[in-house]
């Protein structure tokens, strides 16, 4: 028989991780059953996975990454935390990183990241990226990235159709290897980001697969009306919707609650 405690204790601890889009420790627990391990797993997944998809947003900044490698040294404190490299000859630019925290609620980010850029061949406004990190850290995981983003502009909108493959550690020191689908909508002069799309993958020794849904956040506020986010493994289905306020249900294996958010301050 599943605990009836599951869905509590998924909001207590995992909740962190997910509406935080920052990488946060979840204590696993004697008693986690089947269910609840899936939620903090894919909680986890959220989390990691979309801290590489902001910390790109970051760097890309207005205009792309050959305009912002010395512009992101104001965007990521302590000062003089990020050291930028720019190579105007292969369109490189490579960021060397050192406990640092920035946009969108990213912290403890240590790490090189490399990005190589090239004009979207689908468009005169885009760019075509190439982004790769080896044992790159943020918050408790430590992951390796090979990513790429297509980036189009409409107006101040920006557009990135995103495929990575994840792998690393968790917050909790679970294994993950992921291959990640997603589209990306963020805007100039603003701190918020939607995303929607799929990965699929590991985590520990099952197989997990994660859907988000007009995920959108503003800085550190609770996810926006309208997003959901659902995981899927070992035959059970676990949602989280959230409707602009700081409180989102939660469902699992089609049992329901209203639950409050981490990001209720």
């Amino acid at each position: 028989m599943h605990s009836s405690r599951s869905p509590s204790l998924v909001a207590r601890t995992c909740l962190v991780a997910l509406v935080g889009l920052a990488s946060a420790a979840c204590a696993p627990s004697a008693t986690d059953d089947p269910e609840t391990q899936r939620a903090r797993d894919g909680t986890d997944l959220v989390s990691h996975e979309g801290d590489t998809e902001l910390l790109t947003a970051a760097l890309v900044g207005t205009s792309g990454p050959q305009d912002t490698g010395e512009g992101a040294r104001a965007f990521f404190f302590p000062r003089g935390c990020v050291a930028p490299r720019h190579d105007a000859a292969t369109r490189t630019v490579s960021y060397t990183f050192t406990d640092c925290a920035g946009p969108f609620g990213l912290r403890k980010l240590t790490g090189v990241v490399t990005i190589t850029y090239a004009r979207a061949a689908t468009s005169n406004a885009g760019l075509s990226l190439t982004i790769v990190a080896e044992k790159l850290a943020i918050g408790r995981a430590t992951l390796r990235l090979d990513a790429k983003a297509e980036i189009t502009a409409e107006g101040t909108t920006r557009r990135a159709a995103w495929h990575a493959e994840v792998e690393g550690q968790s917050a909790r020191d679970r294994a993950f290897k992921r291959v990640v689908d997603r589209t990306l909508l963020f805007s100039t002069g603003e701190s918020c980001i939607e995303a929607s799309g799929t990965s699929e993958g590991s985590v520990g020794e099952e197989a997990l697969k994660v859907t988000l849904d007009k995920v959108k956040r503003c800085r550190a506020a609770c996810p926006e009306a309208g997003g959901s986010v659902t995981i899927e493994g070992g035959g059970t289905t676990t949602a989280l919707a959230f409707d602009g306020t700081t409180e989102a249900k939660l469902t699992i294996a089609g049992k329901s609650k209203t639950i409050a958010l981490a990001c209720a301050k």
